[in-house]
């Protein structure tokens, strides 16, 4: 239906994560249409992306590419925060919402991923054994984390993660393993509350005006006046 460069657009776009066939389809078209600047800009950060952004060697956080060498990210290369707490995370946007937050100022560490019910071993693209390296002192400068909080999701793989750690800290010499504070990702909860309190008012609206529409299939009102 579609030339083969927008279908392809579609195809790959339609991978992204909340992107289906149609989404992808009006982005390809707002694109196509819309101004050229808009397409280069696109364009210039894709590529960014790709040539421009490092990872952390020590928390696997992203970091703009350094020309002078430098494998650690502002977090991880700031005296001014605490060296002796470490905040585990799934991903890098988990970590972001703590750090928005205000309330934490000590240092990250991105696991990549979570455990599953199937796995019968650790992941290789888990970040677990680094994990165990900057506990045990090995890559944190010689610094001994007293405290380690674990800011995973409320799933049943989030827990599994969390219960191995708890379970295992003893055998790498780790304070155990506290669960992260509500309100440290209470800019999520937010969120999530008004999309609930738009939806019931979506809802509320439905359902008010099927029921007029009932009331008036049920009862003659002509000639009645509105007002």
């Amino acid at each position: 239906m579609y030339p083969k460069p927008i279908k392809e657009f579609i195809d790959n776009f339609s991978k992204l994560p909340g992107i289906g066939p149609r989404q992808a389809a009006r982005l390809a078209f707002w694109i196509l249409n819309g101004e050229k600047k808009v397409r280069d800009n696109l364009k210039k950060a894709l590529e960014g992306l790709e040539h421009d952004i490092d990872i952390c060697s020590v928390c696997f956080f992203t970091m703009e590419h350094s020309r002078h060498g430098e494998d650690k990210c502002h977090f991880c290369d700031n005296p001014a925060r605490d060296h002796k707490m470490i905040c585990v995370t799934e991903k890098e946007t988990d970590l972001a919402t703590i750090e928005k937050s205000g309330n934490y100022k000590g240092l990250y560490h991105v696991l990549g991923g979570l455990f599953s019910a199937l796995d019968t071993a650790i992941p290789k693209n888990l970040k677990m054994p680094e994990l165990i390296n900057r506990i045990e002192s090995k890559k944190n400068g010689g610094k001994k984390i007293e405290e380690v909080i674990l800011a995973l999701s409320s799933t049943h793989e989030g827990d599994l993660t969390a219960h191995y750690l708890e379970r295992t800290a003893p055998m790498w010499n780790s304070p155990t393993p506290k669960r992260c504070p509500e309100r440290w990702t209470a800019e999520k909860k937010l969120n999530r509350n008004n999309f609930d309190f738009r939806e019931m008012l979506a809802m509320a609206g439905f359902f008010l005006v099927a029921g007029l529409v009932v009331i008036m299939k049920n009862n003659d009102f002509s000639g009645t006046p509105l007002f």
